[in-house]
């Protein structure tokens, strides 16, 4: 968290390699959220994910959030 005019430390996040996530509040003061950036996943994982969405959607417009086994 990084308040705004704090130009040292934004250069310290950005030489970390931290980027912005959020704009926030923290105690009345507004606050910058930063967080390391994340690699790109590469192209067949993230269309594996829009497979595994479009499988597990309901119809109707609901959807699986969450798959839990099951036992008996």
């Amino acid at each position: 968290m990084i308040r705004p005019g704090t130009t040292a430390s934004v250069r310290v996040a950005d030489g970390l390699g931290f980027t912005v996530l959020r704009e926030d509040e923290l105690l009345g003061s507004h606050v910058t959220m930063y967080s390391p950036r994340r690699p790109t996943p590469p192209m067949w994982i993230r269309a594996l994910k829009r497979l595994i969405v479009k499988k597990w959607s309901r119809p109707g417009g609901g959807s699986v959030t969450s798959i839990t086994p099951g036992g008996s």
